[in-house]
């Protein structure tokens, strides 16, 4: 009996799957891949390439819509699916105080980077997206320990059925307790860093540097489910 019923189970789900509207997850993360599927949302998954650079003086939450928007421009063949969603994540670490969301940021040494320091001007943050090595990765970890800083993910979702697009953004603040030097070297040496904003991984042993989390845990693992599910509702995606 129980065979009866999987074998009807999987037939209906293959069914919805054939019946649902054509997306693309055009992203090389598999954190978001993993997120995204939480929706039961039938997707393909194809990594784009744009040119990530932000200038300095740029606004935290312009940089993540602006860096959105350009991986959505670099779907060649756009119009031949329904959906297409984009994201990019980044931190911003206080380098003088200071939790104005709308402050200008530099980014810092990376390979974002157009400024010359890792540290920027006076009243101003730091954006920190992917490390390039152990080095960046430990001194991101550093502006990091200790203080809280912010998760900004960018979101961008095109709907061809409505020929709009849509983006907006999701911000959440993360506490981190002090990191000696040889807890950072301890944790840089494990790799987690690589492909990770600010240089650490919430989902996985950064998880142990993270004393308190406020807004969406899933923003700062790259995907602010939330956000996600109220923008394809509007875009009037047909969950089953």
């Amino acid at each position: 009996m129980g065979t009866m019923h999987d074998a009807r189970d999987e037939r209906e789900r293959s069914e919805r799957r054939s019946e649902a509207p054509s997306f693309l997850l055009a992203s090389a993360s598999p954190r978001r891949r993993t997120l995204l599927s939480h929706l039961r949302v039938p997707f393909e998954v194809r990594s784009v390439e744009c040119d990530e650079s932000i200038p300095p003086g740029t606004f935290a939450v312009a940089a993540v819509c602006e860096l959105a928007l350009r991986k959505l421009a670099a779907v060649s063949d756009i119009a031949a699916w329904e959906y297409v969603l984009t994201a990019d994540t980044v931190v911003v670490a206080p380098v003088n105080g200071g939790d104005d969301e709308n402050r200008a940021v530099r980014s810092v040494v990376g390979a974002r980077s157009t400024a010359d320091s890792a540290h920027a001007g006076p009243g101003n943050d730091a954006i920190l997206g992917k490390p390039v090595d152990e080095s960046e990765a430990a001194e991101y970890l550093r502006l990091l320990s200790g203080r809280s800083h912010r998760v900004l993910t960018g979101v961008a979702l095109y709907s061809s059925h409505l020929d709009e697009t849509s983006v907006d953004y999701e911000t959440t603040t993360v506490e981190v307790a002090p990191l000696s030097e040889a807890e950072i070297s301890w944790y840089v040496a494990g790799g987690e860093w690589r492909d990770a904003a600010g240089g650490y991984r919430i989902q996985e042993g950064g998880s142990a540097f993270v004393t308190a989390v406020h807004g969406s845990a899933s923003n700062v693992i790259g995907l602010p489910m939330r956000l996600v599910y109220s923008m394809l509702q509007k875009h009037r995606y047909p969950f089953r």
